[in-house]
């Protein structure tokens, strides 16, 4: 699997999934965004009077609301980002993931430390001299869904993310650059006519950055959990329980005519034993391994 994707064919496997799994992604992605877009909404409505004005107390108020909104933004982007990888990677196909079982086994500290190292070297290298910036970016971009998927720490899936990236740097530059500038795009053209039509008050803004995460937060997370995983199959030569899990999502009819198969045998199991292998866990990553 993963033999000779170029950036289309990993598109076509990301509208696939989004297609499939359209309820799911987006009723998680209301359930995570819309309340975090109210939140947003609040600071940018708050942070728009005139700091000047503001009591002392009142400005330290609003620098705490800004903290804890940019805390809990992150919070909701890794708890989303690790659904999607569970739902893709690890799921058999009809099964989804309930987000109880989500969040509570996600490596919050593990995952918000990855996302902090790359959206930090991420904008020291785009204040440099923007290319630095997008090369770090582009490197390390797999780093989140690694961590999830094969249950590494911070600085392990830092550098798993370089090892699959290398020698792909176009292709996964290709697939997440342009999902990225839409998004911004999109979030631009919402606030605009939103703003038109109801004004640019509290409302407006949470309806506007509630529908731009609808649409963006789903292509994103399926595209880089798409990417990792058709990188890691190809890196370990689909030598994965992960790489089942999810060829038997992007082909079902070859699942169900394995199991079928399966069934058709005196004495066989229900379940097959391929395309979707059992269950197995990745050893611990240690250093040096």
């Amino acid at each position: 699997m993963g033999e000779g994707i170029g950036v289309l064919g990993v598109y076509r496997r990301v509208l696939a999934t989004c297609r499939a799994e359209a309820g799911y992604l987006l009723v998680l992605a209301a359930f995570v965004f819309v309340p975090l877009g109210l939140l947003d909404a609040g600071v940018d409505h708050a942070g728009s009077a005139d700091i000047g004005e503001l009591s002392d107390l009142a400005s330290a108020g609003l620098a705490a609301l800004a903290v804890g909104q940019a805390a809990t933004a992150l919070f909701g982007e890794v708890f989303y980002s690790g659904a999607v990888a569970s739902l893709i990677a690890k799921s058999r196909p009809g099964e989804r993931p309930s987000p109880v079982a989500v969040a509570r086994h996600l490596p919050y500290g593990r995952l918000i430390g990855v996302d902090i190292v790359l959206a930090v070297g991420s904008a020291l290298g785009l204040l440099l001299l923007f290319a630095p910036g997008v090369v770090f970016f582009t490197w390390f971009a797999l780093a989140p869904p690694v961590l999830e998927i094969e249950e590494r720490g911070v600085w392990a899936s830092l550098a798993r993310s370089r090892e699959l990236v290398r020698g792909r740097f176009w292709l996964v530059l290709g697939v997440l650059a342009p999902i990225l500038l839409v998004s911004e795009a999109l979030l631009t053209l919402a606030l605009k006519g939103i703003g038109s039509l109801l004004g640019h008050g509290l409302f407006a803004g949470w309806l506007a950055d509630s529908a731009g995460n609808l649409v963006v937060a789903p292509l994103y997370a399926v595209a880089s959990v798409v990417l990792a995983v058709e990188l890691i199959a190809k890196k370990d030569s689909g030598d994965s329980a992960i790489d089942g899990a999810y060829a038997c999502r992007m082909a079902p009819s070859a699942f169900a005519a394995a199991r079928e198969a399966g069934a058709a045998r005196p004495g066989a199991s229900r379940r097959p034993a391929g395309p979707y292998p059992q269950p197995r866990r990745r050893p611990p990553w240690r250093p040096g391994s």
